[in-house]
């Protein structure tokens, strides 16, 4: 059983093409948010806004180490963008499965990010050149962790599932 953790910069993709290419590949599918507002019963917005983003990043931990437990077959997860950041979780995702990196240009974040409807805690209302200078000092800060992954893949807009599920596939279920 292989697990797939999909890392990288909010907006990024990770829940799009990890979804599409889980269909493609016939592997499960997790998106880390998702299952954290599942299992809790609440929106992450609304776990930052009462609980604050430390004790998030806690709930982020505990339920990654929950799903290596329960995963049984081959499975794809989303992981939210500051998740291999915080708590030595780079370390336990690289130690418990294949860490990818997805990696894009701040422009093509900065795009997808704003053509998003779902709620971004870290991004609230910005304009333009905020959320471009947020996100580039974001990048900045989370690289390093980043840089850890086992396999790296550029992503752009207009890149397509297909050709993204290929890649995937023979950087790691082929392996």
């Amino acid at each position: 059983m292989k697990i797939v953790f999909l890392v990288g910069m909010p907006g990024v993709g990770k829940t799009y093409f990890g979804k599409g290419a889980a269909v493609k590949l016939g592997v499960s599918f997790i998106d880390l948010d998702n299952e954290i507002e599942e299992r809790y019963q609440t929106t992450i917005a609304s776990i930052f806004e009462t609980k604050g983003e430390s004790k998030f990043r806690t709930i982020e931990l505990e339920t990654i180490k929950q799903l290596l437990t329960e995963c049984k077959k081959d499975t794809i997860i989303a992981t939210g963008g500051g998740t291999p950041c915080f708590n030595n979780t780079m370390e336990l995702l690289n130690q418990n499965g294949i860490t990818v990196w997805l990696d894009t240009r701040i422009e093509d974040l900065y795009f997808n990010i704003i053509g998003d409807n779902s709620i971004r805690p870290l991004f609230g209302n910005t304009e333009k050149q905020e959320l471009m200078n947020k996100l580039s000092e974001m990048e900045a800060n989370r690289c390093q962790f980043y840089e850890q992954s086992e396999v790296k893949l550029t992503v752009y807009r207009g890149l397509s599932s297909d050709l993204f599920t290929k890649r995937l596939h023979l950087s790691t279920f082929a392996k």
